[in-house]
């Protein structure tokens, strides 16, 4: 993936892709905010 004309320094990451490991991931105090307030699909 190449982007040009965008404003930041050589070797920034742009997407940084972790697996998802419950042992290690389990959160139990997630808030949704706006998201779980909403109505509708």
């Amino acid at each position: 993936m190449e982007f040009e004309g965008a404003d930041m320094l050589d070797g920034t990451p742009l997407i940084d892709i972790k697996p998802y490991v419950p042992e290690f991931d389990h959160r139990t105090d997630v808030r949704l905010g706006w998201y779980g307030a909403r109505s509708g699909p």
